[in-house]
């Protein structure tokens, strides 16, 4: 989260933007305005961080499930099973 931190001063103090990389969905919902979920090298899915937890694309629905709450975690993740149709569909909001 320091390193978070120093980054968004340097964003705001130079008023410039940033590419953010992360499967960590929940950090990037804390830390940055817009997503664009890839899957097979395509963006399948664009939404405000915000909304991403109201995320429509499967793979993206998927990435959020398999993220394990910090208390109580289950005993096992659910896996995604892959659908080659995603790499037509695109979701945009």
């Amino acid at each position: 989260m320091q390193v978070l931190a120093v980054l968004d001063e340097m964003i705001a103090r130079h008023d410039t933007g940033l590419v953010f990389i992360s499967h960590d969905l929940p950090l990037v919902m804390s830390f940055c305005d817009r997503v664009a979920v890839m899957y097979g090298g395509r963006i399948v899915e664009i939404c405000a961080a915000r909304d991403l937890a109201q995320a429509r694309h499967p793979y993206t629905r998927g990435l959020l499930a398999a993220n394990p709450p910090l208390t109580d975690p289950p005993d096992e993740l659910p896996t995604l099973r892959r659908d080659p149709a995603w790499l037509t569909e695109s979701f945009e909001s």
